[in-house]
């Protein structure tokens, strides 16, 4: 994170607690409300998949369950 942030990427917290990924006093924390954290995931996994920013090389070499998530 403290590379990301020498760079001059952005980092945002998105989770229901401040504290749980970055102690960067810059970065932006974003709550979710508390239980909607899986649809958050799953919201963000779709857009990656549809969008093409999925790393389908990193899923193919590791074991995952990707293909019965992704649509064929």
């Amino acid at each position: 994170m403290k590379q990301a942030r020498e760079v001059g990427i952005k980092v945002i917290n998105k989770s229901p607690i401040r504290a749980d990924v970055s102690d960067d006093p810059d970065a932006e924390w974003v709550a979710l409300r508390p239980g909607s954290d899986v649809a958050f995931m799953l919201g963000l996994a779709h857009t990656m998949v549809t969008e093409g920013l999925h790393a389908i090389e990193f899923l193919d070499r590791c074991p995952s369950d990707f293909l019965s998530f992704r649509p064929i």
